[in-house]
């Protein structure tokens, strides 16, 4: 099944950046997750007994921080294709070629902001960015 591309994904291509990162609901997750993990490592510390809920198996918070990651997850990975696209749709007038010698988007974009403009690719330090 075709991915589908909404208006929100073509303005994100088109300027290059992640919305998410601005997203209020995405912020506030964040900070709660983050009070959840020091709170967990807290009572894994203290050698405590987690909290009982009515399942045993799976804490109801625990549930809903693995399903909220995934779902950011997954919108994450949405953005790193946006702007992995942008990112290709001006660089490949530069170096057509880069693109199928680095397929992997991150490495892609890591590349770029190394190359940047620079002539001679003997110049660039790839190390740490192509595995």
């Amino acid at each position: 099944m075709p991915e589908v591309v909404t208006e929100k994904d073509r303005l994100q291509q088109k300027l290059g950046e992640s919305h998410l990162l601005a997203d209020n609901d995405f912020k506030k997750f964040m900070g709660e997750l983050d009070k959840y993990i020091d709170q967990d490592s807290k009572i894994q510390d203290e050698k405590t007994m987690p909290k009982q809920s009515e399942n045993p198996d799976i804490d109801e918070r625990e549930y809903y921080f693995l399903s909220k990651s995934t779902e950011y997850a997954n919108i994450i990975d949405k953005e790193i294709i946006n702007i992995t696209k942008y990112v290709r749709d001006i660089y490949k007038e530069k170096f057509p070629e880069l693109e199928t010698i680095i397929t992997n988007p991150l490495e892609y974009v890591k590349c770029v902001m190394a190359i940047k403009n620079e002539k001679d690719m003997n110049n660039i330090n790839f190390q740490g960015i192509i595995s």
